[in-house]
């Protein structure tokens, strides 16, 4: 049986980590990828086609990926064990002002 972990390469870390607490602070993925941006950062990916597999590539953060990171299950849990989920219901739009 396969065991799920952080990726060992402490540079991946460190890139996953910080999409987290600049969500953390800024409460928003599109500042996320604003201040990657701002900052000159990248995000890794791994490429799994056949001729590459395995490859770690460095590349822009896009908003869709941020998302996936915040709704991966496996990094949800990570990022807030021992925290309890503040979940009041569905989430709702604010009325326009």
């Amino acid at each position: 049986m396969d065991q799920v972990g952080l990726d060992p390469d402490e540079e991946i870390q460190h890139a996953v980590r910080q999409v987290f607490e600049v969500f953390d602070r800024s409460k928003s993925a599109l500042a996320v990828v604003k201040y990657f941006d701002e900052h000159g950062l990248k995000i890794p990916t791994r490429l799994w086609q056949r001729e590459r597999q395995g490859e770690v590539v460095w590349r822009r953060l896009r908003h869709a990926r941020v998302l996936s990171l915040l709704h991966n299950p496996f990094y949800a849990g990570r990022m807030s064990m021992g925290a309890r989920r503040r979940d009041s219901g569905p989430c709702r739009a604010k009325p326009p002002h």
